[in-house]
């Protein structure tokens, strides 16, 4: 997977970057593309599932976590994308 600094330097500024533009897309009306739940949505919390785990999700997780993958997704918990992203699990799981 080719993982070392910097790479992983390049995901945090995507992550970043994504999680802005989702929390930017949704304001006006809690959604990325117009006033309903749509594809954008949808691959919104997929792509950003792993980093929240949402407890809506239906399934069981591994009960198993690395601490480092723990602290890497801590960063990002409270940002307003990570919001928007918890809220669409909840509305729509």
């Amino acid at each position: 997977m080719r993982i070392d600094q910097e790479t992983a330097a390049a995901a945090r500024v995507t992550i970043e970057a994504g999680l802005r533009r989702v929390a930017d897309a949704s304001r006006a009306t809690g959604y990325l593309v117009g006033d309903r739940f749509g594809v954008a949505d949808l691959r919104a919390g997929s792509l950003f599932f792993p980093l929240f785990f949402p407890s809506q999700r239906g399934f069981a997780l591994p009960t198993v976590a690395s601490p480092a993958f723990d602290a890497w997704c801590d960063r990002w918990r409270h940002q307003p994308g990570a919001d928007t992203v918890r809220r669409l699990w909840a509305k729509h799981r």
